[in-house]
């Protein structure tokens, strides 16, 4: 028993030491730095933002992102909305999502507000609540009109499909300007901004696209100055 509970006790201290980003993985690559950008007043939302609450970081894959907390989601703005604070822009803003409530299929797939206080979740929508600001991202790439145009146009044609974690990624080669039936968060707006932009949002190419991999998303060939706010 005494031998037993060592192994346990070994086991979970190099458990540990492996979710550590400071450490070497088996490859001899570096854990990334934890994202941990400084908080801003959210005062306005254009079309075709992206709208983030990060994921915990001990989830397998994940790029590592301050504050996260269970996991996460993600949604698109597809109205501009201006405000003097963070609540003020969210209760304004209409996005679309799919979220992983319990409730009938046909509500799966929907635009909403950011924030509507409530319990119907047919409706009402919460996860981007005052008690989260702080740690939720507004994400801006520097795509053209006719490329949000597309990403949206995709994204609406998913409106009557189902939320899925059993979703896989599209690749390069794939046609998915076709319509798909199951989406979970992250995974339909990466599908989205692929099929407009031909551009990888998935941070670190694993095989979920995870909040926090849009969070982490970088394109070298862009101005990407200001395109992530944290608020």
């Amino acid at each position: 028993m005494k031998l037993i509970s060592v192994a346990l006790l070994s086991g979970c201290i190099f458990f540990s030491a492996c979710l550590t980003p400071d450490k070497k993985l088996q490859s001899d690559r570096i854990m990334p730095v934890i994202i941990n950008d400084s908080v801003q007043v959210l005062t306005e939302l254009k079309r075709g933002d992206i709208l983030v609450k990060p994921n915990h970081n001990w989830l397998p894959g994940t790029v590592w992102v301050e504050g996260g907390n269970g996991f996460g989601h993600a949604a698109v703005v597809l109205e501009a909305v201006t405000g003097s604070s963070t609540i003020e822009v969210l209760s304004n803003a209409v996005i679309f999502e799919s979220h992983a409530r319990d409730v009938p299929d046909e509500f799966q797939l929907r635009s909403t507000k950011a924030y509507q206080p409530g319990t119907d979740f047919r409706t009402d929508n919460i996860t981007f609540a005052p008690v989260r600001v702080g740690v939720m991202y507004r994400l801006r790439f520097n795509i053209s009109s006719s490329e949000i145009d597309t990403m949206l146009s995709y994204i609406a044609r998913q409106e009557n499909g189902l939320s899925s974690w059993r979703s896989m990624k599209s690749d390069f080669q794939e046609d998915i300007d076709n319509r798909r039936t199951y989406f979970y968060c992250s995974h339909l707006i990466r599908e989205a901004f692929l099929h407009a932009t031909g551009k990888e949002m998935d941070a670190n190419g694993g095989l979920i696209v995870y909040p926090n991999d849009l969070i982490g998303s970088t394109f070298s060939e862009w101005d990407t100055l200001g395109h992530r706010m944290r608020f």
